[in-house]
């Protein structure tokens, strides 16, 4: 009825009212009950300014010829919309109707079987219409929906900065793995990662290892190794590069949906043993950042590098 170029005006030269606007849809959309008729919206001035100034008419003169009009939604005023309950249920059941499939595919996997209650919380699970659905979702499981549910996310936020162990575990993000290489395959691996060494041997350059998968628990502590050697005999330094992907399963860091995270670069200085030095990794998981932690066996050499498990 507005038309998107009315609505971004409104945002652009009204942002307070907008905000103001999109508060009280936000509480409107909570309340919605079975019960009413109609479901009441409030406009705000401005709302009306900008569609005279972008129309050439008014809202009130355009507002009877508009699809909505013959849907039941009525203007009362200039500022009352009254929208039939049923009209705005059906906004409300598409985001219910995802809600309930997300739910339903996580307790279809293995490690959600023993799940003995599920928390509803955020400020929409005030709605009816979202604890009806997933009551009908997860059948026996019980939900829980705490006194000022919309509170309960920031609380925890608040506990989690008091005390950091009160979180024990949590689920990886994305998949991790390290750049890593190995003695070439022909018919196997692709030509391009192809890499021959000082003594002639062949080895391919990008096969993702992978150290932990998408949506893992992680617990807090957790150390994932590794132990790499260096491709040259001579190689007086080795860099560790660490990869991410939304995937669950990578072959080639080279692959679509495979980006770089970061990498760290240790020296090994002696060169004694050759091809048979080794460089332990260790991967640091479960708090809210992630430390790569790289050291050459032989003479000690550390270098460490840190990560914000929150974004990466």
């Amino acid at each position: 009825m507005f038309t998107k170029q009315v609505i971004d005006s409104v945002k652009d030269k009204h942002p307070s009212e907008w905000l103001e606007m999109l508060r009280e849809f936000e509480a409107t959309k909570r309340s919605l009950h079975e019960s009413k008729e109609h479901t009441t919206v409030k406009l705000k001035p401005s709302l009306h300014e900008v569609y005279e100034e972008i129309k050439g008419t008014t809202l009130v003169h355009d507002f009877k010829r508009s699809d909505i009009y013959q849907k039941g939604v009525k203007l009362q005023g200039k500022y009352i919309l009254k929208i039939p309950s049923e009209e705005f249920k059906e906004m409300i059941l598409t985001i219910t109707n995802k809600i309930s499939k997300l739910v339903k595919s996580l307790l279809q996997k293995s490690e959600f079987k023993e799940i003995h209650f599920i928390i509803l919380v955020g400020g929409f699970s005030n709605s009816c219409f979202v604890l009806d659905k997933l009551k009908q979702t997860v059948g026996h499981i019980p939900i829980i929906r705490p006194e000022e549910a919309e509170l309960a996310v920031v609380r925890g936020a608040v506990l989690f900065g008091w005390n950091p162990d009160k979180i024990s575990s949590r689920k990886s993000r994305r998949t991790y793995g390290i750049k890593k290489f190995r003695e070439f395959v022909e018919g196997v691996h692709p030509e391009n990662l192809s890499v021959v060494n000082d003594l002639g041997k062949k080895y391919c350059s990008g096969l993702f290892d992978c150290l932990i998968k998408v949506d893992q628990s992680v617990e807090a502590g957790a150390i994932i190794s590794r132990v790499y050697s260096p491709v040259y005999t001579k190689q007086s330094a080795m860099s560790i590069s660490l990869f991410a992907t939304i995937k669950e399963n990578v072959t080639y860091v080279t692959e679509a949906d495979v980006f770089h995270v970061g990498f760290v670069t240790v020296d090994m200085t002696d060169l004694t043993g050759g091809h048979d030095r080794e460089v332990t990794v260790n991967l640091h998981l479960g708090e809210t950042e992630f430390k790569l932690d790289v050291t050459d066996i032989t003479t000690g050499n550390n270098v460490a590098a840190t990560y914000d498990f929150l974004t990466q």
